[in-house]
């Protein structure tokens, strides 16, 4: 049976929480939400849709997503957040190392087809 564009969002929406509370642990709230908000408004160029993603007090909300999903279902959502999830993974190895991101990657578990190649 096939996911639901909703069950799918809230799949991502918990694997993009998991990656900034565990980040956190390494680099503090402030810098992790200064890094997300900096790709955020990076991939809003390609993707206008993410300027909808909220990263507020709890955590990072994406119902303003699934409210633009109902309208259109032709946003690319698993490229839009395969490139979020990626631009993320690809800053936070350089502040952080290599090493530390792939502890990270593991305790969440970030699908390797989400990583976009990135790997050195």
């Amino acid at each position: 049976m096939s996911e639901s564009l909703e069950e799918k969002v809230k799949r991502y929406e918990k694997l993009i929480n998991e990656m900034v509370n565990v980040s956190e642990k390494y680099l503090g709230s402030f810098s992790v939400r200064l890094l997300f908000e900096r790709i955020i408004w990076e991939l809003s160029m390609e993707y206008k849709e993410m300027e909808m993603i909220h990263y507020g007090e709890n955590g990072v909300v994406l119902e303003g997503i699934m409210d633009s999903l109902k309208l259109n279902t032709d946003i690319p959502i698993d490229d839009m957040f395969g490139a979020l999830i990626s631009k993320y993974v690809e800053i936070l190895a350089k502040l952080i190392g290599r090493e530390s991101v792939e502890k990270i990657k593991k305790m969440i578990e970030i699908p390797l087809d989400l990583e976009g190649g990135n790997k050195e």
